[in-house]
């Protein structure tokens, strides 16, 4: 049997497929999948050992595979920690009927392979074999069974003037889809094999899909690796996410499809091979190294700047420096206003007391004083001790390690800075030119809960009535306001960040289509998550929301954070946030948090049930300090028995949860048995 590996040192990939040679009703005349006989074969598939993918999401493809003989498969691939499971589905479907059983099992979504929405060319592009009210009636049981659909729609030659209708039509149909792409392929001559055709004349139609997704909030991008390269088809008003092959690590082709190339400004990050692409005349025109980057950016202006950071990227590749926190990020929600280059308890507290206060110097008068000067000599020195605890996971491969995000700027703002940003952390520069990529503040340290773990009432209270612990100034408003076109990631936090009415005024000009390569992320108690703030919310790119819910039943609710009927609305807030996200900007991910303490813990399998029945992921922490006696570090019995309930109640529990949660469990096990081993017992 063709069978798959185990993900190595078991690793957990975004994405995996299932190849099955299931067969394929249909006979499409491009056909990539050998009709259905390319894969494992079935019976192999579906054996109880066929190895399954470690993946948050699998795709089981292609041909005929919306069968209930793959319920089982389906369930033993969410059984093995993946969060979505999607089939294959084509015009040809015959039993639709069989998405109940597949659905039962665990199914997710479809990836629906739709060569056209118009009757005749249909029945052309599928062997005279597709049929729309097959298509129908698929998504019809798709939308009743509450399954998303992502659309694969085949750009062929013939099919070109089409493409946005039957986007329109397909978008129009579907109660949840979750992305568009268009692959660009060809027709298969018996003779000849595959017949390569120009794409220049679909520039329009496609422009149009890409607008008409927009438009609808749902995301488009051209395949990897048939997208037309920026010399067939330059497209205007293009982002990062419509070109994917752009954030790879090594994203362009081995084999060049013409002599052009070799002349190329953008051959290196350039995928295509020329399978079933060509220019009419066989001449491809190559683009310039002198190009001027084009504003809005079209494809060309993405693939420049995109080869422009590639020696900057090499660069980093060879000397990898130790962190990029201290020139990429602006952490700032202290309720004293120190700017650090991290949160938590990673930098040393001598440090982070000699950080200056936005307060007083403004964000950009902070992140350039001496004690984020120090941060960035100790590193560029390779004296990390100097500024930061050992314990740091950046010194332990971290993600703070890691290679910067590939993806090129949609805008020449954007770029620009990312391109000094990177050059100053390779120089080690101190006193930096370049805006902070990442910022991450509180925007008011007002709050409607009490929490027991939390002391930002007594921390305002103590530092007397200054205006700003209540809600952003003017001053940090307008600077915020100017660091948005350079921003990567806004970081919101507080306090409850929504009662601020400045941030609700901030957020709504981070307008996604006016900031394409900003995001944001918000860590909100719920209670305020109501309708008129989620309109507000939707047009920005909102990637992440964590809701901080801390109990699984509403009387532990209460006695956390003091606040009597939050619970039901806390959770209906959550529910409706769950829905709205498909259609917001940013669909984000939404996770419920939980922080573990002595007052309920015992909850925990409870509420991990919880955030599983309201769709949501889950964010576990362990409690820091010892407020209210809450800590579950300061003596051996107590933190004995927190690690044997983790270890002997939650963890079983989460064996057939999606990896993400189990990650989440396991690394409470871990850092409340370390803690054992270490026998420290004091708080965090």
């Amino acid at each position: 049997m063709g069978g798959r590996s185990p993900a190595v040192g078991g690793m957990v990939t975004d994405e995996d497929v299932i190849r099955v040679a299931a067969g394929c009703a249909l006979a499409c005349p491009f056909c990539p999948h050998s009709y259905g006989r390319s894969g494992d074969p079935l019976e192999g598939v579906l054996a109880p050992d066929y190895p399954i993918p470690q993946a948050h999401r699998v795709t089981v493809l292609a041909g005929d595979c919306l069968d209930a003989r793959f319920a089982r498969l389906v369930g033993r691939a969410r059984e093995a920690g993946s969060r979505e499971v999607r089939v294959y589905a084509h015009p040809g479907v015959r039993s639709p009927a069989d998405l109940r059983a597949l659905r039962e099992a665990g199914l997710t979504g479809l990836l629906l392979m739709l060569p056209a929405a118009r009757r005749g060319l249909l029945s052309v592009l599928t062997g005279g074999r597709g049929s729309l009210s097959r298509t129908a009636a698929v998504l019809d049981t798709a939308n009743a069974l509450d399954l998303t659909v992502f659309v694969e729609i085949p750009v062929l030659a013939r099919s070109v003037q089409d493409l946005p209708d039957t986007v329109r039509r397909a978008l129009n149909r579907i109660a949840r889809p979750e992305g568009v792409t268009l692959r660009f392929l060809a027709e298969f001559d018996p003779v000849r094999g595959a017949v390569p055709w120009d794409p220049g004349p679909s520039r329009e139609a496609v422009a149009d899909c890409i607008g008409e997704a927009r438009a609808r909030r749902v995301p488009l991008s051209l395949a990897h690796p048939e997208a037309p390269p920026p010399c067939l088809l330059d497209l205007p008003g293009v982002t990062p996410e419509t070109y994917p092959s752009l954030s790879a690590s090594a994203p362009a082709s081995a084999v060049k499809p013409s002599e052009s190339c070799t002349r190329c400004a953008v051959a290196r990050v350039c995928s295509a091979d020329g399978r079933y692409l060509r220019a009419d005349g066989g001449t491809r025109a190559p683009i310039a190294a002198g190009a001027a980057p084009q504003e809005p950016a079209t494809t060309a202006t993405l693939f420049l700047r995109r080869t422009s950071m590639e020696s900057l990227l090499d660069e980093f590749r060879a000397r990898r420096p130790l962190c990029r926190f201290p020139w990429e990020a602006l952490e700032a929600h202290d309720i004293r206003g120190v700017v650090a280059p991290c949160a938590g308890g990673w930098p040393l507290q001598a440090a982070t007391l000699a950080c200056a206060s936005w307060r007083e110097v403004g964000l950009i008068g902070a992140w350039n004083a001496p004690g984020m000067q120090a941060f960035r000599r100790a590193i560029a020195t390779h004296a990390p001790n100097r500024t930061c605890k050992p314990e740091c996971p950046a010194f332990h491969g971290g993600p703070q390690s890691a290679l910067p995000p590939l993806a090129p700027a949609a805008t020449r703002v954007f770029h620009d800075n990312l391109v000094l940003n990177l050059r100053e952390m390779l120089d080690g520069a101190e006193v930096l030119r370049s805006r902070p990529l990442t910022i991450s503040i509180s925007p008011t340290f007002r709050c409607p809960n009490h929490c027991r773990m939390c002391d930002i009432h007594e921390m305002r209270d103590r530092m007397g009535p200054d205006p700003a612990l209540y809600d952003m100034g003017d001053a940090l408003f307008e600077e915020l306001r100017a660091l948005l076109p350079t921003t990567r990631l806004l970081a919101l936090t507080g306090g409850e960040p929504l009662v601020s009415r400045r941030l609700r005024d901030l957020l709504r000009e981070f307008d996604a289509d006016r900031f394409p390569d900003g995001a944001v992320t918000l860590t909100t108690n719920g209670l305020l998550l109501r309708g008129a703030v989620l309109r507000d919310l939707a047009r920005t790119r909102l990637r992440l929301v964590i809701v901080s819910l801390n109990a699984a039943t509403e009387a532990t609710y209460e006695a956390i954070t003091g606040t009597r009927g939050g619970f039901p609305r806390v959770l209906q807030h959550l529910r409706d946030l769950v829905a709205s996200a498909p259609r917001m900007a940013g669909r984000p991910a939404v996770l419920a948090s939980f922080v573990a303490m002595r007052s309920n813990l015992a909850e925990l399998p409870a509420f991990l049930d919880l955030a599983r029945d309201l769709g949501c992921g889950v964010r576990l922490l362990p409690v820091e300090r010892d407020r209210c006696g809450e800590s579950l570090f300061t003596d051996e019995e107590t933190l004995s028995r927190a690690a044997d309930f983790v270890d002997r109640v939650v963890t079983p529990r989460v064996s057939d949860r999606p990896h993400a949660v189990r990650a989440e469990v396991a690394r409470l096990a871990s850092i409340l048995r370390s803690r054992l081993a270490r026998r420290d017992f004091t708080p965090l």
